[in-house]
């Protein structure tokens, strides 16, 4: 099972536990209740993209 983005106390987490089924969890690391997750920095991949395409004259 993948979960993503779950909201804090999501009922899912406990369901999945009692199941036994193996889940992963796309978001934040803090959520998932011990499950194991998968986190990316957005902002900061963003921001080397542009500092990027702005150092090789694609972007102003």
């Amino acid at each position: 099972m993948i979960l993503i983005d779950l909201p804090p106390a999501d009922e899912r987490v406990a369901l999945v536990g009692e199941l036994g089924m193996p889940t992963v969890v796309i978001g934040d690391p803090v959520t998932p209740g011990g499950l194991p997750t998968v986190w990316t920095q957005d902002e900061e991949a963003m921001r080397d993209v542009v500092a990027a395409l702005v150092a090789g004259g694609a972007l102003p």
